[in-house]
């Protein structure tokens, strides 16, 4: 019974370690997604902005953190579901959306017996490293589960900035799986428990028999049951099985009866069918063997047999692999790349927006002239497999060093695609003919170097010249619409946008310009709209000539703008926007083209005076309010910004940055001026004492009260009531 006992015990041993391994390799996975995660440059551009006003998110962008992670929920069936919350701007971006208040999303994911405020505070509010939570009853869109929580906060720039966290909730079902394989073998019951003892999951065991002890690794036979516990050197969970004495021993029974009938037939039998998979999966080993050492050559390692010798040829490949991986990372920064995708997209809001993204990045443009260039790599229309992608990210890497061999100072590179770059030439004043022909023969030598020496197929398409930073998304969608042109082109691979035989059969006004147009209208960048409803006029009547039919759609699609622009929560109601519709509704009735085109821009500038008006009269009242409520609580001594945009429900930012730009004065020293002018009528109307002068106005220390009151009117208190009083 003793061997039963130990065969049990090492069976069972043997399956809770796989378990082991197994769930351990799962969290890894939810930690390296927890990892990508922050990595991604769409989300963190999220988490840096500030603004929890719905009508100023970034709408554009929360869309495409959501295409980011959406696809994570479909190809991991360990993780049930997973959200992140960002603490500044109050959003919850999820697999199924982005919920603009916490609440909502907390009313179709609710956690059984908590509230609101108890999920907010364990879950968002708090800095999380790897937190782990124990199972709890969880309702996900009506259906009830039971869930395990992974928490991460996620950081930009620093570790001790947190701007949001991730959520991930994981079924205690995939956990309680794996440990299922034991205990419906004997019965019995299972449970983990973490670090600190607290219980993770249990299987077979109600809730006052799971507080079990934490035991070491080992064996042990404790009352009626067979214990078996496993210590991960991962995470410190503790994994504890318990079989029944009686089961055990009734199966052990069963199988020696088996054992004995079944022993010799089934050796034989296996020996056969080890000798014959030996065979047929040696000699797929010892044939990759030989075609490494083949394509190795010299550089082979040779071991004491194959399976040495292929061991040791992985190792260094991989090796190789890893470094060759970390040198391309050094030249990747995440930051400078993000900035210069958004600079050739148009994705700043404004000139100054982008000059500082530029400075803060380490970007050089030596000028506001140049040229927006893509380089698209050809014969990869299909990126479906890790290798491809790794040939492409070489090219891409070979393309960066001679381009910035060749173009030197002038030349900014960033990826765009898997197959495609895109290059910015800047120059400190307009580039005349010999600079745009100096331009060509660098991107055709750049095309035959590629071919001749690396058999790479490169096309290169060149937008227009851009005379100021606000139009480099315009020479970036000429070249985009130049590119096809320059990929089937004969005789050369460069294609100029001017080279370019205008389409009258269509308009020009895709989505991308459609977006930073509402983008513009939003901010109120009345000059920001003015460009780009001229670059969108240029390109249509200056240089397509497009028929009636066509100008008529184009007009449809900007009127369709403006209504969408009015569909935004802060245009929606009231007498202006009624008239705006109408307005909106009349331009075709127009019966000139020209008075249309101005009637449309007349339409895009009102909405843009409509946002500057709300936001100033905003920005006064919010002034009227800090002004207001600093004169009613100055006496106040633990008065700081934290509390007076508490009180008023507006960022610290808001406040401070709304008070200076109204009043030209720090909110600090407009606060101090209150109380010494409180403090100066005291002195002179009352008796108290200095001390309580001091309290009044709102300092915990007289000296500091002394030290404040005598830099600002050049005495001392004491002094001051003596001279005047």
């Amino acid at each position: 019974m003793n061997i039963i006992k130990a065969n049990a015990f090492e069976a069972s041993d043997m399956m809770l370690n796989q378990s082991k391994d197994v769930l351990e390799h799962r969290m890894k996975e939810v930690e390296a997604f927890a990892r990508q995660v922050a990595l991604n440059q769409n989300l963190n551009y999220l988490l840096s902005e500030t603004s929890p006003d719905p009508a100023q998110q970034n709408i554009y962008g929360m869309w495409k953190a959501w295409r980011d992670l959406a696809p994570y929920s479909l190809t991991n069936n360990f993780m049930l579901d997973f959200y992140i919350y960002l603490n500044d701007s109050k959003i919850i971006v999820s697999a199924d959306g982005a919920y603009v208040r916490p609440d909502d999303y907390y009313e179709l994911h609710r956690l059984d017996g908590w509230t609101f405020e108890r999920w907010r505070d364990t879950y968002l509010q708090k800095a999380q490293n790897r937190t782990v939570l124990p199972s709890h009853a969880y309702s996900r869109a009506g259906r009830d589960m039971h869930v395990i929580t992974y928490l991460q906060s996620l950081t930009l720039e620093s570790a001790a900035s947190t701007k949001g966290t991730l959520v991930v909730h994981i079924d205690e079902n995939q956990i309680n799986s794996l440990l299922r394989s034991i205990t419906d073998q004997y019965g019995g019951w299972a449970y983990i428990v973490d670090r600190d003892g607290r219980s993770i999951t249990s299987l077979g065991l109600d809730a006052a028999q799971s507080e079990r002890p934490k035991y070491a690794s080992g064996q042990y036979i404790e009352r009626d049951h067979l214990i078996i516990a496993a210590l991960s050197d991962y995470n410190g969970w503790t994994y504890v099985v318990g079989l029944p004495q009686h089961i055990v021993m009734k199966k052990a029974i069963y199988i020696e009866k088996i054992t004995l009938l079944l022993v010799v037939p089934t050796l034989l039998f296996g020996l056969l069918i080890a000798l014959l998979f030996a065979y047929r999966n040696s000699a797929p080993i010892i044939a990759l063997f030989s075609s490494i050492r083949e394509h190795i050559g010299q550089g082979a390692y040779y071991g004491k047999n194959e399976y040495d010798s292929l061991q040791g040829n992985i190792f260094s490949l991989i090796s190789q692999t890893k470094a060759m991986q970390d040198e391309l990372q050094q030249h990747l920064p995440l930051l400078r790349e993000a900035s210069l995708k958004r600079l050739v997209r148009g994705e700043f809001a404004s000139v100054q927006e982008a000059s500082a993204a530029m400075t803060q990045t380490g970007v050089e443009l030596q000028g506001e002239f140049g040229y927006v260039c893509i380089v698209r790599i050809q014969g990869y229309e299909r990126v479906d497999s890790a290798e491809t992608m790794k040939e492409l990210h070489g090219a891409r890497l070979l393309i960066r060093r001679m381009l910035l061999q060749l173009g030197r100072n002038e030349t900014v590179v960033t990826d765009l695609d898997s197959d495609k770059l895109a290059v910015l030439l800047t120059y400190p004043q307009e580039p005349d003919e010999r600079t745009a022909g100096r331009v060509e023969s660098l991107f055709d030598s750049l095309a035959r170097t590629l071919k001749a020496e690396f058999r790479i197929c490169a096309a290169v398409s060149i937008g227009g010249m851009f005379r100021r930073l606000a139009d480099i998304s315009r020479s970036y969608d000429e070249a985009r619409e130049t590119l096809d042109c320059a990929v089937f082109a004969e005789g050369g691979s460069t294609r100029w946008f001017r080279q370019m035989i205008p389409n009258a059969n269509t308009y020009y006004y895709p989505i991308d310009l459609e977006l930073r147009l509402m983008n513009a209208v939003k901010a109120g960048e009345e000059s920001e709209v003015e460009r780009l409803l001229e670059q969108m006029f240029t390109q249509n009547f200056g240089e397509r000539s497009l028929s009636a039919e066509m100008a008529q759609q184009l007009v449809y699609e900007l009127q369709g703008t403006l209504f969408k622009l009015l569909e935004q929560p802060v245009q929606r109601s009231g007498p202006e926007a009624e008239q705006l519709k109408a307005k909106i509704e009349s331009v075709h009735h127009t019966a000139h083209m020209e008075q249309r085109k101005e009637r449309l821009q007349q339409l895009f500038l009102e909405l843009c005076h409509q946002v500057i008006r709300r936001k100033t009269d905003g920005e006064e009242e919010l002034q009227h309010n800090i002004m207001e409520f600093l004169h009613s609580h100055y006496d106040d001594a633990d008065l700081n910004l934290s509390r007076i945009a508490d009180r008023l429900g507006v960022p610290e930012k808001t406040v401070s940055q709304v008070f200076k730009e109204q009043t030209g004065e720090n909110l600090s020293d407009y606060l101090e001026s209150i109380r010494m002018k409180t403090a100066g009528d005291l002195l002179l109307g009352s008796e108290l004492t200095i001390d309580e002068i001091a309290a009044k106005v709102g300092y915990n220390s007289a000296h500091a009260f002394r030290r404040a009151f005598k830099r600002v009117s050049g005495v001392s208190p004491s002094m001051y009531r003596s001279s005047l009083g």
